[in-house]
């Protein structure tokens, strides 16, 4: 039976050779291409003066890192801050209408009230 174009609960003799997918010379051959480049990289990084690169620039990485740590920082206090700036405004100015409203409203109470009193007098 086949799945995804693979024989699947099927033995391995039953399989044509020319659908086989697994080539144990290939597996060879990528295993040996990975361990030749991982001794290169372990060979590389034992060496003392590949070190001290290694060191270099991961101090240079470390130094942008911090820079872009940094200015993410302050952008964050930026907009924080701007957005305490705006909170502080909108109720300010909230208060404030609701005080003009207040003496537009004892405003018109003492218009009705003259009203009523010039009304009762005459």
């Amino acid at each position: 039976m086949k799945k995804n174009g693979q024989y699947v609960g099927v033995d391995e003799k039953f399989i044509p050779e020319d659908e086989k997918y697994v080539d144990n010379s290939t597996n060879s051959e990528i295993r040996d291409t990975i361990n030749n480049g991982i001794n290169a990289a372990k060979d590389y990084v034992a060496d003392k003066e590949n070190q001290e690169k290694l060191k270099k620039t991961g101090k240079k990485g470390l130094k942008i890192l911090k820079g872009v740590g940094i200015g993410y920082l302050i952008f964050f206090v930026f907009v924080v801050v701007m957005a305490i700036m705006i909170f502080i405004l909108v109720f300010s100015n909230f208060f404030k209408m609701k005080n003009e409203t207040n003496e537009i409203y004892g405003g018109a109470n003492e218009i009705i009230d003259r009203v009523k009193d010039t009304a009762n007098t005459e």
